[in-house]
């Protein structure tokens, strides 16, 4: 998509910003100490390739995206956008039969069933190399995911959750794990509400089928760091333009609702013994804060880290400043995904060209001047001079 975009721009090379030069010297940087990182540990043959070709591939589309155009930026975004929200139409649907079919009948449909490492030819697997697979209490393998009519792929192969007297199986959607749709669905709900790329009609469709999506997935993480950055987003409105009467009510209203829901969640007790309370048991499955601090305390990590929190950090304050809701959205963008990766997936996150994309978005609209000076290539110089 970004190839097909830019060779729809007239043949002429722009010469990109200086935030944007920035922006790809330290996605270099980082993706080449990653990969150094990587073959000293003793990183296997075929992880270390994956990162160096993520490493070349991250540059390419880097400086494709710096010779977008404003309408062709808005025009790949929305694909991005509607494209998410297919994913999370077809993994919202393939969960609601998978979850149907259990209330309704207490059974999981065998006719369903893949083996995820079979059908990604080894690509991809749950199962840690060297360990044995396992068998959950229903009787299905660890590697084996329920894929309804080649929708979404649901996780009958892990636990069943239950929350207000809902009972399901977690969807990931065309991933497969429910936290590894957060390149999916973060920005497009984020950018969807924005309220910078489609009508009111539009905005709504899209944000209920994401919403939903992001229920059946509930994946705690995504969840609490979308809440973060909503909150931090009005806290950096409140420092810059002051405190009003509104934000005072609807933070109180807010703060309850919340509070509410979050001690009703906490507490919940399912109805059936087969159920787990799926937020007390994500919250008391790992020790999330010293998961946190092994990420800021590694020298080549944390570094990273610190960085472009601060840069992500100052951006959102300059976009508060001057009232710049694109450089917000992609601002907010960038934090959630650093929030989120204190989980334990900061690797994966620099590994991604995902992630640098849309640095590199934020990077390019925090430029004051938006027009870029522009080089002509030697032929249209010379058709120019005769």
């Amino acid at each position: 998509m970004l190839v097909l975009v830019l060779a729809a721009s007239k043949s002429m090379f722009r010469m990109p910003s200086c935030q944007s030069l920035v922006g790809l010297s330290i996605a270099l940087l980082s993706q080449l100490a990653l990969s150094l990182g990587a073959g000293g540990d003793g990183a296997g043959g075929n992880r270390l390739a994956s990162i160096v070709g993520y490493a070349i591939l991250t540059p390419i589309c880097l400086v494709i995206i710096s010779q977008w155009r404003q309408e062709q930026e808005r025009y790949a975004v929305k694909v991005y956008i509607v494209a998410s929200s297919v994913m999370s139409l077809f993994g919202f649907a393939a969960w609601l039969m998978v979850g149907l079919d259990w209330v309704l009948h207490e059974r999981i449909d065998p006719a369903h069933f893949i083996d995820l490492e079979q059908f990604t030819d080894g690509k991809m697997s749950r199962i840690t190399e060297g360990a044995v697979e396992q068998v959950n209490e229903f009787g299905v393998d660890e590697n084996t995911f329920s894929f309804p009519y080649s929708l979404g792929l649901v996780l009958v192969n892990s636990y069943l959750y239950e929350l207000a007297g809902i009972q399901f199986f977690r969807a990931s959607g065309w991933y497969n794990e429910p936290v590894a749709v957060w390149f999916m669905v973060i920005p497009a709900l984020i950018l969807t509400c924005s309220n910078l790329y489609f009508s009111k009609i539009t905005r709504i469709i899209l944000l209920v089928t994401q919403f939903l999506f992001l229920f059946a997935s509930f994946s705690v993480a995504i969840i609490s760091g979308l809440m973060a950055v909503y909150v931090f987003r009005k806290l950096l409105y409140v420092f810059i333009s002051g405190i009003s009467l509104k934000f005072v009510a609807m933070s109180i209203v807010t703060a309850t609702a919340f509070g509410f829901l979050g001690v009703y969640a906490f507490e919940y007790v399912p109805d059936s013994s087969l159920a787990m309370n799926i937020v007390l048991s994500k919250f008391s499955a790992n020790d999330y804060t010293s998961v946190a601090l092994d990420t800021m305390i590694d020298p080549v990590l944390g570094v990273a880290y610190v960085y472009f929190f601060a840069v992500a950090f100052a951006y959102s304050w300059r976009a508060a400043k001057k009232d710049d809701h694109v450089l917000m959205s992609f601002s907010l963008v960038v934090l959630c995904f650093l929030l989120v990766s204190l989980k334990g997936a900061f690797l994966h996150l620099l590994i991604s060209p995902g992630f640098f994309i849309l640095f590199a978005l934020m990077v390019k609209h925090c430029d004051s001047s938006p027009s870029m000076r522009r080089l002509t290539f030697p032929q249209e110089a010379t058709a120019a001079q005769s």
